[in-house]
């Protein structure tokens, strides 16, 4: 199961509502309606006009994994965390990504990177929760309950 289009970031809601979505950029809409392969191609393009945009970036990693392009996909998620770190959601995309493909040790490493960027966000929380309990790391299985609990969520 790839990673959905993005990650909340401290919200805690579901997806946007279908009016927000009409004021996203054109790749992000085709991912969302099941058209991976014209996302890519459209982020792909996006990217040889303006290098490192960090939203086809994204984009793309999560259209590649939606393709099943694991290998691809993964050094896309690198790419967006190497060339746009700030944003939480991007460390939870791609920390979802590698909780789907079974690497649940990189996947807290990776949830680590987003709940310290932003530590309201518990999307992230509940990410780091599953994968740690998955990777047998009770320390970061504890931090998760005790903020998720605190949270009343």
């Amino acid at each position: 199961h790839a990673p959905t289009m993005p990650a909340n970031r401290s919200r805690g809601k579901g997806a946007p509502a279908p009016a927000r979505e009409l004021t996203q950029p054109r790749p992000v809409r085709l991912a969302r309606r099941g058209r991976a392969e014209e996302a890519a191609e459209r982020a792909a393009a996006i990217l040889a006009e303006r290098p490192g945009t960090d939203r086809a970036l994204l984009v793309r990693a999560v259209a590649l994994a939606e393709l099943g392009r694991t290998a691809a996909a993964r050094e896309a998620f690198g790419a967006l965390v190497r060339e746009s770190p700030g944003p939480a959601f991007h460390w939870a995309n791609f920390a979802a990504f590698e909780a789907a493909a079974g690497r649940a040790p990189e996947a807290v490493r990776l949830y680590r990177e987003a709940v310290d960027r932003d530590p309201r966000n518990l999307t992230a929380y509940r990410g780091l929760l599953e994968a740690a309990a998955r990777a047998g790391d009770a320390e970061q299985v504890r931090r998760a309950r005790e903020v998720l609990g605190s949270s009343g969520r």
